[in-house]
């Protein structure tokens, strides 16, 4: 699979410059799941469905018994404007993708082609091209009440990009690995009172400044 995937990398590129270039924030992302849609359409042996408006289902089938992986790559950009003169910069102002589900992207489709040529393997390999990530619930929640993680799925992955390692390195580890953030809300709760006396008050100011 080497020098296919080094074939391949002229396409690798053209697929993230595309999706860098026409980059959508979180839930409208019908444009991008239509130009990761029709690329995985032009593959062989791809069963290809939209769970959710703005996400893609590929499922490619082997000839023999075996197990069920599930990849997963997000799709969403970020709402931020992009400063930036190359030729492939955002042509949708205040979206960007600066978190890199452009080149996530371009890898699950390049999985996708690999695994479309190979005429006889064991198993099945289901790819989700999942839109949202970056809100909370986000797309994940929507696709598992959609049903993308189907019964007998034995393995479920995805990746994140690192710029801090060379090219063609990937680094795992056993165990929990990298962080997942979410939104805490707190209300806090004070007491009125006379500016003569703030021992018989709460101050919610104070005290938010405290926390």
């Amino acid at each position: 699979h080497a020098e296919r995937l080094m074939a391949l990398e002229p396409q690798f590129v053209i697929w993230r410059r595309h999706l860098h270039q026409h980059p959508e924030v979180s839930f409208q992302e019908h444009q991008t799941a239509a130009y990761i849609a029709g690329e995985l359409r032009g593959m062989r042996g791809l069963e290809v469905s939209q769970l959710t408006p703005t996400s893609v289902l590929a499922i490619r089938r082997g000839t023999r018994p075996g197990k069920t992986v599930l990849l997963r790559a997000d799709i969403d950009a970020l709402p931020m404007s992009e400063e930036n003169s190359f030729e492939f910069v955002s042509q949708n102002p205040g979206s960007m993708h600066a978190c890199g589900h452009d080149g996530h992207t371009a890898i699950l489709l390049g999985v996708a082609q690999l695994v479309s040529e190979q005429a006889d393997w064991d198993g099945e390999l289901r790819m989700i091209f999942q839109h949202a990530e970056e809100q909370s619930p986000g797309g994940a929640e929507e696709l598992v009440f959609a049903s993308a993680l189907m019964d007998g799925v034995d393995v479920v992955t995805g990746l994140h990009l690192n710029s801090q390692l060379p090219v063609g390195v990937v680094a795992v580890r056993p165990g929990a690995f990298m962080a997942a953030p979410d939104n805490i809300y707190i209300t806090i709760l004070g007491r009125g009172g006379h500016a003569a006396h703030p021992e018989e008050a709460v101050d919610p100011i104070v005290v938010g400044a405290q926390v």
